[in-house]
């Protein structure tokens, strides 16, 4: 465990923390930008409006974290724990989310363009109003989680599970998008 549990606006850019016990930690406002966050158990620790642009995350384990308006540009989730965080207003442009878990992570009024959720579980998620525009959603388990209001503008939702879905009001999002999903007809949508 580290021995301080609040790092308030630090400059801790391109430090190694690997598999390092950082639950509860506070990072609010730092610049962890590089950082080696490789295994990490993070559970409960807040980075709000923390920079964290080509972090790597993975395997973390970020259950409960509070990452609201940090921005994980280019950051490396892949295998993450992410459930119940709040990822609301995060920044995740051309971030690799491979098979991360975000069971019922918060996720609103996100931008989430070129961000890679391939096989990731998206179970009862919140994505209203984000911004998914070229997303990577291929074998992704979206069942139950609510993507109204979303942009969804070249987004690939092949062979995802939309079983129970909401898509009410999302834009951009096409016919040919649902269909080359798993359970297409049982998602919830309207023009």
């Amino acid at each position: 465990m580290i021995d301080s549990t609040t790092w308030v606006d630090k400059d801790l850019r391109d430090r190694n923390f690997a598999l390092a016990d950082l639950a509860g930690v506070v990072f609010d406002r730092s610049d962890l930008s590089g950082v080696n966050l490789l295994g990490a158990n993070l559970r409960g620790a807040s980075f709000q409006g923390a920079i964290l642009t080509g972090a790597n995350l993975v395997g973390a384990d970020l259950n409960n974290a509070n990452l609201h308006q940090a921005d994980l540009g280019e950051a490396h989730l892949h295998r993450a724990n992410l459930c119940f965080a709040n990822l609301r207003a995060v920044n995740l442009i051309g971030a690799d989310l491979n098979a991360a878990k975000l069971f019922e992570a918060e996720v609103q009024g996100a931008y989430l363009y070129r961000t890679n959720f391939s096989y990731a579980d998206l179970t009862q998620a919140h994505l209203v109003g984000a911004y998914l525009v070229r997303s990577n959603l291929s074998y992704a388990n979206l069942q139950n989680a609510d993507f109204r209001w979303s942009n969804l503008n070249n987004a690939n939702l092949a062979a995802a599970n939309v079983r129970q879905t909401q898509f009410n009001y999302a834009q951009h999002l096409h016919r040919y998008q649902l269909e080359a999903a798993q359970y297409w007809p049982e998602a919830i949508f309207s023009a």
